[in-house]
């Protein structure tokens, strides 16, 4: 490490490390998806972090800001529902201001919706979608079912330039319903098998839909 690197931590990146105004309870724990809480965690804030917070020392305090960063932002969407489109200022409201040092807290933000953990479902996105540019990065999506769909739907709004291709003649692959019979019959992916951590639990509190659940 550089000298710069070696350098004991400011008061002010301390005071940063230790702000814990967002500890979790359990109840929000178990609403996170299960992704934000993996190991790699500790060592994407490693990476994110160790260019604009030099002064920080160790693999340590870093990890830990990151997680105060990721917790803090997380919430900051949560507590709108995943029902708008969060920004980085909207984001920062009530974080220490020493958070905008070394811009990892733009840094972070960007990351968490590069990853699809914030911004994600079926949150409004403004319409238009931007149009990419004629040099933007191209992507293909096989499958137009939910999963093809969304990332499409992410990528178009990261300013990519996306094409789906589906072998069928409509879209929602394994989200079917039938209409041959005088009620409508679902023919796949009407059961949600665990809520805790499950996108589709985010994308049914979205659309104002509700859930019954099956007795065995």
């Amino acid at each position: 490490p550089s000298p710069r690197e070696r350098r004991p931590p400011t008061k002010k990146l301390r005071e940063c490390v230790a702000y814990e105004d967002d500890v979790m309870s359990a109840e929000e724990y178990e609403r996170f998806p299960v992704l934000l809480f993996s190991d790699s965690a500790p060592r994407v804030g490693v990476r994110l972090l160790s260019d604009g917070v030099a002064a920080l020392s160790g693999t340590v305090m870093l990890s830990t800001l990151y997680l105060r960063l990721r917790n803090h932002i997380h919430r900051a969407w949560r507590r709108v529902h995943g029902s708008m489109l969060l920004t980085i200022p909207s984001a920062a409201k009530n974080a220490p201001p020493c958070w905008s040092e070394g811009d990892v807290f733009r840094r972070v933000f960007l990351e968490l919706e590069r990853i699809g953990l914030i911004n994600v479902g079926a949150v409004p996105v403004p319409r238009p979608v931007p149009s990419a540019a004629p040099r933007s990065p191209r992507a293909v999506v096989i499958g137009a079912g939910i999963a093809g769909l969304a990332a499409a739907r992410q990528l178009a709004r990261f300013g990519y330039r996306v094409t789906v291709l589906e072998a069928r003649r409509r879209v929602g692959g394994r989200i079917c319903t039938s209409r041959c019979f005088s009620t409508p019959v679902d023919l796949g992916a009407m059961i949600t098998t665990g809520v805790v951590g499950n996108p589709i639990s985010l994308l049914v509190a979205q659309l104002g839909l509700s859930q019954h659940m099956l007795h065995p």
